[in-house]
């Protein structure tokens, strides 16, 4: 069979299960038996959610926190935590791995990769803290921008600072200051 007759077979078979389904979407419409009114029996339902929630009766989710695990509060090692400690641990009498990383340098840059990625995480969060839409009709900075200027501020120990302590307000009038000599950089401050 050539392509052609093979797509025209399946035109004219879509083509005819359309119009049956048509057909009997309009028997299936004439036949709708309208309810007045449906009630739950098991939860009694009143259609107020704060009477209704009291009401009913669930069983607490099945997590690690539920079934008391040892670990439950460890937070999982990122990539580059997992690579330090594999880096700086070894097994065996004489441990050969901490000795070879210290010598070819691999310890010191992972250690910076990991302060590089702690900042990043600590930069993305801030970034939640206020909309672009602040970034963009307050601060003046251009939407394709935003992350530049996030990536800037991260540069700056002073942001670190702020960030860790959490205050947004403080945050913002930095953000205000930093705004004008990211978009005009040979201003003094």
């Amino acid at each position: 069979m050539s392509n052609k007759f093979f797509g025209l077979l399946i035109l004219i078979f879509f083509c005819a299960s359309w119009s049956v389904q048509a057909q009997d979407f309009n028997q299936i419409y004439d036949s709708i038996i309208r309810l007045d009114e449906v009630v739950v029996f098991p939860f009694r339902l009143s259609g107020q959610l704060e009477l209704d929630a009291s009401k009913i009766k669930t069983t607490p989710e099945v997590s690690k926190y539920s079934l008391a695990l040892p670990n439950r509060y460890v937070l999982p090692k990122t990539q580059t935590e997992r690579l330090l400690f594999e880096a700086t641990t070894g097994g065996g009498i004489i441990p050969l791995n901490p000795i070879l990383n210290a010598f070819n340098g691999r310890t010191k840059m992972l250690k910076q990769r990991l302060e590089r990625d702690r900042r990043y995480a600590l930069t993305q969060q801030t970034a939640g803290w206020a909309p672009d839409s602040m970034f963009t009709q307050q601060w003046g900075i251009p939407q394709s921008r935003i992350e530049e200027f996030l990536y800037y501020c991260e540069q700056d120990p002073e942001f670190i600072l702020l960030a860790r302590s959490k205050d947004r307000l403080a945050l913002w009038a930095y953000w205000d200051r930093k705004s004008t000599l990211f978009l005009n950089p040979n201003t003094e401050q």
